[in-house]
């Protein structure tokens, strides 16, 4: 049932896939036309996608477990949000 829904998403987004792939030809292009310049831009554009991309993946896990759920899973761990 998983693999179906993954499935349906992609035939749904397939143009986020286009466009990540044309990003990725076109910085590759960039680096090769100014490698001095380019490893500048790609260092800050790493670092802004690796950013980006961890806060997307923390959030759901910590946003979608109720408190007194996580509490009981991890009660070891004496962390409390600050919210």
């Amino acid at each position: 049932m998983r693999a179906l829904s993954v499935r349906i998403s992609l035939v749904c987004n397939w143009w986020l896939l286009a466009l990540r792939g044309l990003i990725a030809v076109l910085l590759g292009l960039f680096a090769f036309v100014w490698p001095e310049v380019a490893l500048a831009v790609l260092v800050v554009l790493f670092g802004a996608f690796t950013l980006i991309h961890g806060l997307f993946s923390v959030w759901p896990a910590v946003g979608e477990s109720t408190q007194s759920q996580r509490w009981e899973t991890y009660g070891w761990l004496r962390w409390r949000p600050m919210c």
